[in-house]
């Protein structure tokens, strides 16, 4: 904060590249306080940076990286400004491994649900693959329409998840509509066991309105429960345009898939009545574009 985006643009703060940094890093007990004139950096035009104060970000086992201040006058840190920083170093440190625990854990727990997912569509190679196909489709429809990061994250398990209910039918039994009527009505019971079985699992709530309604319809006459409209969640709603066109540009044994025209076409006509209108066309826009990744941003600090 606080530095040119001139300075910014034309020197890159990276620890591997800073002499003074890697000083910190050799004695990570103390801080190291120099002109930037040893690392060259008075030659940029309208820096005017002549002070550094940088301490070590050090973790349980390494270390994490350096915090920087920078001042343009010529000045002495105090002992007591030395101390702040070192304790603002260690609270770094801290949230920095315990993100990087979280990030491990949850990693585990996707590895964890793609691994069941495909146990669970390995029993019909028709779908194999398309419950991870459906959910990134659904994470670039989520994107497009800028769902906070919190919910993406239920959007990807639930998704992930969203046929785990049959697990507990009989291998027997086909998808809706090509089997008897009985075995279409037994297999409308999936959103239920899915729900059932995930009830127990808490950090998988959030997930559960995709798992339970991705087959809700837009004017009502979806399962398992009916609900119309706005009445169904928005990352049901959401996810079930997603699906949908997966299905239809995968095709399967007696259906032959659609190109990527046809599928929109045939998402247009379904609009109104089996899925939302509004995230039909925001579907269509998500597909003209590529999805965004993940960015990481680096912080620096000038003070006066």
């Amino acid at each position: 904060h606080g530095l040119s985006e001139d300075y910014m643009a034309r020197y890159p703060v990276r620890v591997s590249e800073s002499a003074l940094d890697a000083a910190v890093l050799e004695h990570p007990e103390g801080e190291k306080e120099q002109s930037p004139a040893c690392e060259g950096r008075e030659e940029l035009p309208g820096a005017g940076i002549t002070t550094i104060l940088c301490v070590p970000v050090m973790g349980r086992e390494q270390a994490l990286g350096v915090i920087r201040i920078y001042t343009k006058p010529s000045y002495h840190f105090s002992r007591s400004e030395r101390a702040l920083l070192g304790a603002f170093a260690h609270q770094a440190a801290v949230a920095i491994e315990n993100a990087n625990l979280f990030e491990n854990i949850r990693q585990n727990y996707s590895s964890t649900v793609r691994t069941l997912t495909r146990a669970i569509e390995a029993k019909d190679p028709a779908t194999l693959g398309h419950s991870e196909r459906a959910t990134q489709l659904a994470l670039q429809l989520g994107e497009h329409v800028k769902l906070p990061k919190e919910q993406l994250e239920a959007l990807e398990f639930g998704g992930l998840l969203h046929d785990i209910g049959k697990i507990g039918l009989d291998d027997s039994i086909r998808l809706p509509g090509m089997g008897s009527g009985a075995d279409e009505m037994i297999m409308r019971l999936h959103p239920l066991i899915g729900k059932s079985i995930l009830e127990p699992v808490e950090f998988l709530q959030p997930a559960m309105e995709v798992v339970l309604h991705h087959h809700e319809h837009f004017d009502g006459t979806g399962y398992p429960e009916g609900l119309a409209g706005e009445q169904i969640p928005y990352l049901a709603r959401l996810f079930a345009v997603a699906n949908t066109y997966d299905n239809l540009t995968s095709g399967n044994t007696e259906r032959t898939a659609l190109s990527v025209t046809e599928a929109l076409q045939q998402l247009h006509a379904l609009a109104g009545t089996c899925l939302d209108p509004a995230l039909v066309e925001a579907f269509a826009g998500a597909l003209a574009k590529p999805a965004k990744g993940n960015r990481k941003r680096s912080f620096v600090v000038m003070g006066d």
